[in-house]
């Protein structure tokens, strides 16, 4: 009676799966991370094509700004500074020449009037007039290329530090006296300071005196 039953149990449990059996019996062992993390190259080098690209745009000749032309003239053969002044002091003497035959005019159209005159109503035209008599005296002596009065009587020439006086220069000198003498007369009196004795209207024109 016992072998039917047996044969019955073994009839019902299927055999097992070997299969399963040695998957779950084997133990999963990951791959280890950090000796490939190690083992990484610390710069992963670029591709030919890429490479080669951007070692041609370094190479490329990037346009460099040259140099300008340095504001500080070279040595000049400057004439000396009290031959300067003398020159300067025989312009000065036609200008207020000038400004007292404009004044003796004025007062002449005025019918010569003897009242006495408030100095502060006429300070302005002290000033201005001078000032104008001398930018057009001296604008139009270097504009059509003549010397001075006082240029005459010392023996200065006009010269250019290129070496070649245009009348380009002769003009841009012009221009520049009429600054100098707007600035109050301070762009004349910058030769008394100056290493070269030169003033404003010097260094915006690019010419100097020089002694014959």
């Amino acid at each position: 009676m016992a072998e039917p039953v047996a044969d019955a149990v073994s009839e019902a449990a299927p055999p097992p799966a070997l299969g399963l059996v040695k998957a779950w019996a084997a133990p999963v062992v990951a791959a280890p991370i950090l000796p490939v993390v190690a083992s990484m190259p610390a710069r992963l080098p670029l591709e030919p094509e890429l490479e080669s690209e951007s070692t041609a745009l370094l190479q490329i000749p990037l346009p460099l700004a040259q140099p300008g032309p340095t504001t500080a003239p070279p040595p000049l053969a400057v004439a000396p500074r009290p031959v300067r002044l003398r020159a300067a002091a025989w312009d000065a003497a036609m200008v207020a020449l000038a400004s007292l035959l404009f004044a003796a005019t004025a007062w002449a159209e005025l019918g010569f009037p003897r009242e006495a005159v408030a100095l502060r109503s006429w300070l302005p035209a002290i000033v201005a007039v001078p000032g104008v008599l001398a930018a057009i005296y001296l604008a139009a002596s270097f504009c059509t290329g003549t010397a001075t009065w006082g240029m005459r009587r010392t023996g200065l020439r006009l010269a250019s530090w290129e070496g070649e006086l245009t009348p380009a220069a002769c003009r841009r000198r012009a221009w520049g006296c009429v600054i100098s003498l707007a600035a109050l007369g301070l762009g004349f009196a910058w030769m008394l300071c100056d290493s070269q004795h030169l003033t404003w209207h010097d260094y915006i024109s690019r010419t100097f005196m020089a002694g014959e």
